[in-house]
């Protein structure tokens, strides 16, 4: 439960290699995106990152197999002296599984809406906001950075099934600024994915990915309607 990935089962992952299937940059954005098949058996694993000035975006496609049931948790570690969610308020015993015997300070909760969550700095702050989907289970808590004594705040949110999705931006706010990020949202057409920022000022930005051709998309809209293509 010590790296920032999604755990398939509540099991470790085999030590694989994955297979790159995009990487894109310019001044302003840059995306990359990964592929996996035998990290856990019977589950293909896509990740796609997208690095904007102000924030990061983290996309993860998980497909099981036709009919088959999987707990899928999105992990996510930020250095911090603390973290809080709205989403996950009910202080709770650790869930079983390998490696949560370690997590202390447990808040749990459920989401069906977009589950926002703030890491407290020395002077800044950092927001992870995940997409939302009915029945999410959200957790917080600290789990063991470099020893069991060093603590370091996480969140996870849980989705059950044979595949999952999940979107989640990640805005560093220095000295405790106000938030940009007012929502993201994930839809999936067959191999493509379309990832939608929206901001606190109305704009957004939209990020699609199609993992057939490889291609990539994205492109800015401001609050009046006026669209830019980002790369």
């Amino acid at each position: 439960t010590s790296h920032n990935t999604v755990l398939v089962d509540r099991t470790s992952q085999e030590g694989v290699e994955g297979e790159r299937e995009l990487f894109v940059e310019n001044e302003s954005i840059a995306a990359a995106a990964a592929r996996v098949d035998s990290a856990y058996e019977g589950v293909v694993h896509r990740r796609l990152l997208i690095l904007r000035p102000d924030f990061a975006v983290v996309a993860d496609v998980l497909d099981g197999e036709e009919g088959s049931q999987h707990t899928f948790d999105w992990l996510y570690h930020n250095p911090g002296s603390g973290i809080a969610s709205s989403s996950a308020e009910q202080a709770s015993p650790a869930p079983e599984g390998q490696g949560f015997d370690f997590l202390e300070d447990v808040r749990t909760g459920f989401s069906a809406g977009a589950t926002r969550a703030t890491v407290t700095m020395p002077n800044d702050d950092v927001d992870i906001v995940v997409n939302g989907q009915p029945g999410s289970k959200v957790l917080v808590a600290t789990g063991v950075g470099e020893s069991v004594l060093d603590r370091v705040p996480m969140l996870m949110v849980t989705r059950e099934g044979s595949n999952a999705t999940f979107g989640a931006v990640i805005e560093p706010r220095q000295d405790r600024a106000a938030s940009r990020i007012s929502d993201i949202t994930v839809l999936r057409v067959d191999a493509s994915v379309t990832i939608t920022v929206t901001m606190v000022d109305g704009s957004n930005e939209t990020y699609t990915f199609n993992s057939n051709d490889g291609s990539f998309h994205a492109q800015r809209t401001e609050a009046n309607g006026t669209s830019t293509d980002l790369i």
